[in-house]
């Protein structure tokens, strides 16, 4: 009861504390002398007409007026300090025609939002004059830049995100066409599982923090450190060669043109949740609700001081009765679930950022935190498991159970970005990440084992579960526009990423109930065929360090404008894993402790380890453990993949454009779980692109895309190391002798953006 009190009284706190922020920043603004006016301002980006590239280092000035700046590497301008009224401002860049929007309104103490093209100089040099347009909003802005893009693309905006409420970025991918979320955190895109796609934060690759595979776990983004996420279906060789079905770019928070501060917090009630009695659970660490096990299930020391190396598959120390059952003794707690109640959902979220002067040059910052809560439970549930029959046309029933499962999970993440200007053509920035996922699980399932048991008896699978998960990045990169180098644009970044997964003390029972003739019930928790009941420790961490150079050179062609890229990238990546197996033996029959169906009775201390003293002054045992870890429960994996690519896009004409370039990439794949026991891959693949697109008509594209693609194995998959699966009941083993897949695309796109922020299209793969 005081753990609840605590839990609500933190969530107090928090509330309090971010609404007393909230109020002081009301009341400073109340405070205001209203006789002062605020300046307006006047933002946007400066582009080239034929590219869409940004244009550094434009002149912009109030026209009358010798107020004016330069746009940055990114094209952007800000002109800050105008009093309220209506101007007109002037743009102009050497080699382009100069352009005057008239009739710009600016309102105190709200910037004004104009986007401006730019057309290179003809013969006639005449200034082109047009009226203020309103600014793009956030989804009419990522559909330009589809519709603009050499390869097939979706995208979800931080405005589309806010407005359908998801909370991550695996609920966000929900909204993309031809992405699917498996078990609410796994993308897979245009039906391809994780393996065919890769996944990258602001354009450098992620770990994964998946034992079993290589996906990145998409419930590990909150939706409130992002600006949109970008799903990208056609490969091009300026992005990774693993793009079988496609690529995920989640982009965080940049900073903004001018200061803003948010809090947001939200709380919800779901009546077949919270409002549901029957809610399982079982007792945790007094810091589950921040998602921290805090040290409840972590290895008693007794059992974390031995090692099975020499002990394999046997009881561990039987030799020494007294520290054999102070050993089994010391794996506590309960082995079943119990009805509770669950936590209230709840979200809260707090983010500042602004633009400031360092040394006369602006740097800009964005830090926002998030935390969430959230518990869900479906107690109808049904699995089963089948096999073709003889006659290869019906199924005949392995298994079939009902299914009553319930998570809590609790989740942290910060990101702090920061971009410094050291000149109009020169840019650097920060960009750091930390999310944490904490996630209780609690699983019941009962009914037929038709391979293994009678057909009236009835098998029941408890599981007991809490995983801890983390992402750690941080980024390095740069910007840099060389003009006297035909403007040259070059971009590159350095990254270092951590993962991890912590499974502590992952806890399994099955067990048998058969009616008796005599009408009475006989539980077995030992029986023939059940996996007995188990203790599993598992930790595992990725590393990646990782680099990549863009070279971007404009090019002309029949007086048409493209552009020349090129680049290289090299990721180093490791991994480690570790497992420690436990599983209980069944009772002496002398001692006299039997299964009735009570799963928290049978495991209790006074029934584990010596129980008692035989006639001849022996030991009895109650239960007791073995230690089934061998050397093949842990594996270290190591991956390198160096590349580098050439590519052009080139207008052929007004509304046909080609993309084509080569990507040559290497890898190398390490996998040790015994010094006898490894898998390697080395291979080296020419990976070609072709992006043909066609523009039907303004609003209308059509895009042939044929491309060659890879796909790795996973390190689980190559690593020789047996593991359990509690879900389809099986022991799987890694093949050290697979490699990589080499895959053929051809995609045919047809694209119709019908009006802002929106779209219409058809996609033939």
């Amino acid at each position: 009861m005081n753990v609840v009190r605590m839990r609500g009284a933190w969530s107090l706190v928090f509330v309090l504390v971010l609404s007393s922020i909230g109020c002081l920043g009301a009341s400073a603004q109340d405070e205001a002398d209203p006789e002062v006016e605020l300046a307006g301002a006047i933002t946007g980006t400066v582009v080239e007409a034929g590219t869409g590239d940004p244009l550094p280092g434009a002149n912009v000035r109030i026209k009358g007026t010798s107020t004016g700046t330069t746009t940055d590497l990114k094209g952007r301008y800000r002109l800050d300090g105008l009093d309220p009224g209506t101007y007109g401002v002037v743009y102009s860049f050497v080699g382009f025609q100069q352009k005057t929007v008239t009739g710009v309104e600016v309102e105190a103490g709200k910037p004004t939002a104009i986007e401006v093209t730019l057309a290179e100089e003809t013969a006639q040099l005449d200034e082109v004059v047009i009226s203020a347009q309103a600014a793009r909003d956030t989804e009419a802005g990522l559909l330009k830049d589809r519709a603009e893009a050499a390869a097939v693309s979706d995208a979800v905006s931080a405005e589309t995100m806010s407005l359908s409420g998801a909370g991550t970025a695996a609920a966000a991918m929900e909204k993309v066409t031809g992405a699917s979320v498996i078990e609410g955190k796994y993308v897979n895109v245009r039906g391809l599982g994780g393996r065919y796609a890769s996944t990258q934060l602001n354009g450098v690759d992620l770990p994964s923090s998946d034992p079993g595979s290589n996906s990145v776990q998409f419930d590990l983004f909150p939706t409130d450190l992002l600006d949109n996420i970008r799903t990208l279906k056609t490969f091009t060789p300026d992005r990774p060669g693993d793009f079988g079905g496609g690529l995920v770019d989640i982009t965080t928070k940049s900073f903004p043109e001018q200061f803003t501060f948010s809090i947001s917090s939200s709380m919800t009630h779901n009546t077949q949740v919270q409002g549901n009695g029957q809610f399982l659970t079982h007792p945790g660490g007094s810091f589950d609700w921040l998602g921290f096990d805090d040290g409840t299930r972590a290895a008693p020391s007794i059992l974390a001081q031995t090692s099975a190396e020499n002990i394999p598959d046997r009881p561990i120390f039987a030799e020494d009765p007294e520290r054999y059952s102070r050993l089994s003794k010391s794996l506590s707690g309960p082995m079943g679930p119990r009805a509770g109640t669950a936590p209230m959902n709840q979200s809260y979220s707090v983010s500042l950022g602004n633009q400031s002067d360092v040394f006369g040059r602006p740097l800009g910052y964005v830090f926002s935190l998030s935390y969430d809560r959230e518990a869900s439970f479906y107690e109808d549930g049904e699995t089963g498991r089948y096999q073709l029959g003889g006659n290869a046309d019906e199924l005949s029933e392995l298994i079939f159970l009902t299914d009553q499962k319930a998570t809590e999970e609790a989740s942290i993440g910060g990101i702090a970005n920061l971009t410094y200007r050291l000149s109009e053509n020169h840019e650097v920035g920060l960009n750091s990440l930390y999310t944490h996922v904490g996630q209780s699980t609690t699983r019941f399932q009962e009914g037929r084992w038709t391979a293994e048991a009678g057909p009236d008896d009835v098998l029941t699978n408890r599981t007991l579960l809490f995983k801890e998960r983390d992402v750690r990045s941080i980024q390095l990169r740069g910007e840099n526009y060389l003009e006297e180098l035909g403007r040259t644009r070059i971009t590159w970044n350095g990254a270092f990423s951590k993962t991890t997964q912590e499974e502590p003390d992952r806890r399994f029972f099955a067990s048998i109930a058969r009616v008796q003739a005599s009408g009475d019930t006989l539980y077995s928790a030992f029986d023939q065929g059940l996996r007995p009941p188990s203790r599993i420790f598992r930790d595992l961490a990725e590393e990646k360090y990782s680099g990549t150079v863009d070279v971007q050179i404009p090019l002309s062609l029949f007086d048409r404008k493209g552009h020349l890229k090129f680049g290289g990238s090299y990721g180093a990546t490791a991994r480690n894993f570790s497992e420690r197996q436990f599983s209980f033996n069944s009772p002496d029959p002398a001692s006299g402790i039997a299964f009735d169906g009570n799963a928290s009775a049978y495991f209790r201390e006074e029934n584990r380890g010596v129980v008692g003293q035989d006639e001849t002054g022996n030991p009895v045992f109650g239960l007791t453990i073995d230690d089934q870890t061998s050397a093949f429960n842990s594996y270290d994996g190591e991956r390198a993949v160096g590349a580098g690519y050439a590519m052009a896009e080139v207008p052929l004409w007004d509304r046909l454009k080609v993309i084509g370039g080569v990507r040559l990439e290497s890898t190398d794949l390490s996998v040790q779980a015994t010094p006898d026991s490894s898998g390697q891959i080395d291979e080296t693949d020419l990976l070609p692109s072709l992006n043909i697109v066609y523009e039907l008509r303004d609003d209308m594209n059509l895009r042939l895309a044929g491309t060659r693609t890879l796909a790795r194995p996973t390190f689980r998959e190559v690593a020789p190391y047996p593991g359990f699966d509690f879900i389809q009941g099986e022991v799987i083993i890694g093949n050290p002798s697979l490699t990589r897949t080499l895959i053929t695309n051809v995609d045919l796109r047809w694209e119709w953006f019908t009006g802002p922020g929106e779209i219409l299209a058809a996609l033939a793969d």
